[in-house]
This record gives structure tokens, sequence and C-alpha cells, in this order.
């Protein structure tokens, strides 16, 4: 009985020296681990979002994060393959799908150079103006007005030209094919399915030139200087705007596609096609810029642009692409999922610029590889001749 007795206690002291073993080991194999993998460490500091990504994983501007930015989790990569954006037979009057019946014959704008409150009755408290031509150049004196069916022919109209002091031909003068009369907007204006034509003289300030709440889709605006001048709190989307800044009269002038500055605010330029120059005389002119937002401190604007939304857009012919002056750190611009063509004739430098003394826009999935566009099929995809190699990214 006692020789059993002590091979119980000798076999409790061995279970108990055991587990002090294992104890000792396990505390020492998890203090291991803890140090070298910096968990939980008071002398460890990271950001996810420094961190390699991979799959669908995009780094994005976040004011809120610590770091001011955060990861955003399944998303497209960079664009690849093919994707439509918008055709020539999907924009202007003669457009024929999506539904659109197509408008081949205009009754003539009886009004000359003007829209006044007096002219048509309203609906549901709108002016329309459905299927009229008219010759450029147009002052709208009244809001809340819908264009649409419409052509605006080049007129008479060109841009005064003078030769400064240092031999440079300066333009001035004019106002636009389409412009405000007015200095507060009344109202809303939208412009659906219009064929705006510059023709070859030189428009200092382009083919559209309205400020306040502008919701301009379908259209086709063809001709020299800038397609459009994009107000504070406007839509510019499903649009062709092609040869902008092909004309010679004031070259190198105004040559943009779409150019917001004047402390503009909270405006959506997507899904178009922007052809920023056509011609031969094109590769002497520097600017042609296909999206511009810009502070213009030079005029005395606020120095204030923000809020810009530029995606899903076509950009050729142009010196660089997109080039965005941001203001705002909490209402940043953002420049996301936009192609870029190969017809470099500018000397082109930035596909995107941002800038350092304004700096407040994300750039997110844009393509870095070059794409052709078929004007037929509204189809972009992966140009057969990369050109990528010759110019900056960013």
């Amino acid at each position: 009985m006692k020789k059993m007795s002590g091979n119980i206690i000798s076999t409790r002291k061995f279970i108990k020296v055991n587990k002090l073993y294992f104890l000792f080991v396990f505390a020492v194999a998890g203090s291991l681990l803890i140090i070298l993998s910096n968990a939980a460490s008071p002398f460890s500091s990271a950001e996810a979002e420094n961190a390699v990504l991979s799959g669908t994983v995009q780094k994005v501007t976040d004011v809120s994060s610590s770091n001011g930015q955060a990861l955003q989790f399944g998303t497209i990569g960079s664009p690849v393959g093919a994707k439509k954006i918008i055709s020539r037979s999907d924009v202007g009057p003669q457009s024929s799908t999506n539904g659109h019946s197509p408008v081949t014959v205009f009754k003539t704008w009886p009004y000359g150079g003007s829209i006044e409150e007096t002219h048509l009755p309203r609906t549901n408290g709108y002016m329309v103006i459905d299927g009229y031509q008219f010759n450029g150049p147009i002052k709208l004196n009244t809001g809340n007005v819908i264009i649409k069916n419409s052509y605006f022919a080049p007129g008479t109209q060109t841009g005064t030209s003078s030769t400064a002091s240092d031999g440079s031909l300066k333009c001035y003068g004019n106002n636009g094919m389409l412009f405000n009369g007015y200095s507060s907007p009344p109202g809303e204006v939208i412009l659906e399915y219009v064929h705006i034509n510059m023709g070859p003289t030189g428009w200092t300030n382009g083919g559209i030139n309205l400020s306040g709440k502008v919701t301009v889709r379908n259209n086709y605006v063809e001709g020299t200087s800038d397609g459009a001048k994009v107000g504070s709190n406007s839509l510019y989307e499903n649009n062709y705007f092609q040869s902008t800044g092909s004309g010679t009269e004031c070259a190198p002038g105004h040559i943009d596609g779409l150019q917001a500055d004047y402390d503009k605010v909270n405006y959506v330029i997507r899904n178009n096609v922007i052809i920023a120059g056509a011609g031969v005389t094109r590769q002497q002119l520097y600017g042609n810029i296909c999206v511009w937002g810009a502070v213009s401190a030079w005029r005395g604007a606020p120095l204030r642009n923000s809020g810009g939304l530029v995606e899903n857009n076509y950009c050729d012919g142009f010196g660089t692409g997109i080039s965005m002056q941001g203001t705002d750190a909490n209402s940043p611009h953002i420049v996301r999922n936009n192609y870029f063509g190969t017809d470099y004739r500018y000397n082109g430098v930035y596909r995107i610029r941002t800038w350092g003394e304004f700096p407040h826009t994300s750039v997110e999935n844009n393509n870095k590889s070059n794409y052709d566009y078929n004007p037929l099929t509204g189809e972009v995809k992966p140009a057969t001749q990369n050109l990528l190699s010759k110019f900056s990214w960013e």
C-alpha cells in the first residue's frame, strides 16, 4: 500500500513539472512571436494604405482617415480591354440611338441673336426650344430653359485679335456661341441633342459659355476654341467635343475641351469624348487640355476650384490631358477611369496633371496604356501603337 502511494505521489510531481515546463515554453514562444511581428507593440506604427496592394484593392482619398487615405475593396482595376464610351451617332439632333428620333429639318429661330423671357410660353415652369436653327452667337437672357434637337450655325461674329508687345496674337471680344446674358443665373439650362458648330474662326469663349446650374447631355460641339466653359453645379455627360483648337485666327488662344475656372465648384464631367484639336496646324498649338479645372488667379478671381468629378472620358489630341487645381481638402477633385489616346501632336507632357500649390485632387484608376477610339461604335480599346514611353503619366 505504501509502495503504491509513493508511485502516485511521484506521478503527480511529474505531471506538475511538465505543466510548468509547458507553460514556460509557451510563454517564451509567444513573446518571440509578438516581438518579431510588431503585434500590439507600442513602438510600431503602420498605415494599411502604405502596404503592397493586390487584386481589386485600390487606394482612395478619405479626409476622415488618419493619413487622409484609405483602401477601397472590390473595385475594378486599371481599365483594360474594350469599353463603350459614346459614339458620333449617339449625339446631336441627327442621333438615332437610345430611342432618340433624328431631326434633319430645323425651324429658323425668329428672334435674332437672343433668347428672352417673352419669346416662347413655358411648360411646367420651363421654356422648351425644340428643333430650331440659330445663327451664333446667341445670348441667353432667361433661365429654366431647355434647348434640344437644335443646330447652332457659325454665324458671322469672330473673335477680335491684336498683336501684343511680345509679338504674340491675343484674342478677346466675344462671349462664345451660346452664352449667359446675366451675371446671376435665374434658373437651370438644359441642352440635349444639340449640334454647336463654331466653324474655323476664333471663338474666344467657346461653344457653350453658361454659368449657373447647367445640364449638357448628348450634344455635338465642333470647331475652334474651348468646347465649353463649365459652371458650378453643372453636369456634362455623353457629349462629343471634336476638333477644339483647330482654328488659326486666335491660336494659340483658348483651345481646351472643357474649362472650369473663375471660382467653380461641384461639377461633373463624365462619359464624354474630347478630341482637342485637328488639322496640320495644331502641332503649333501649345495648350489643348481636354479638361482644365483652374483657379484663374491671374484674372483676380477667388483661389477656389473644388469638388470636380472627371470620370469615364476619352481624351486625345492633347498637350495636357486632364489638369486640375484643387483648393479644398474637404472637397477634392476626383479624376478616375479616364482613357487617353495616341495622338500627341502638341508635344504632350502630362496625361493627368495635379498642382503642388493646389494639391487637392485624387487620381484613381486611369489607364496607363494608350487607347484607340472608334467614333462609329464609341468603343475604346488598347491601341496597337503604344507611345507611352515618350510621355509622363502624372
